[in-house]
């Protein structure tokens, strides 16, 4: 069983690591060594991610709020805004995502985003 102030951690530390310090150098704090995100038809792991991470932040602006959060056992669903702004244009593209994470030992340890573009992270 998960709490709702581990689960609000985790969110504000990915939140303040992707959205407000631009950096996924430090989401292995956050993320099991065995995390695994499943986007439509790809299965991503930690440096993966972190290189399509480091490719978004080069091109703008990344900025994302959590808007619903449901907690169940150890799954978090929670309901997305992002935001990017790229660099070449200032404008910036609002898209919604749902996001599905399994919560193991305090981290994050599978995660599904379903919505979103998440096209770039690949």
């Amino acid at each position: 069983m998960v709490g709702k102030k581990q689960v609000k951690e985790l969110l504000e530390r990915e939140i303040e690591e992707l959205s407000i310090k631009q950096t996924a150098e430090n989401l292995d704090e956050i993320l099991t060594d065995d995390w695994v995100v499943h986007l439509p038809g790809v299965d991503l792991r930690i440096e993966e991610v972190k290189k399509g991470y480091r490719k978004r932040f080069a091109e703008g602006r990344i900025s994302d709020l959590v808007e619903d959060l449901i907690i169940s056992g150890d799954m978090v669903v929670a309901r997305w805004t992002n935001r990017f702004t790229p660099h070449t244009t200032g404008i910036e593209v609002c898209s919604s995502s749902i996001s599905i994470d399994k919560i193991r030992d305090g981290k994050f340890a599978e995660s599904w985003y379903i919505g979103s573009d998440k096209s770039w992270l690949k």
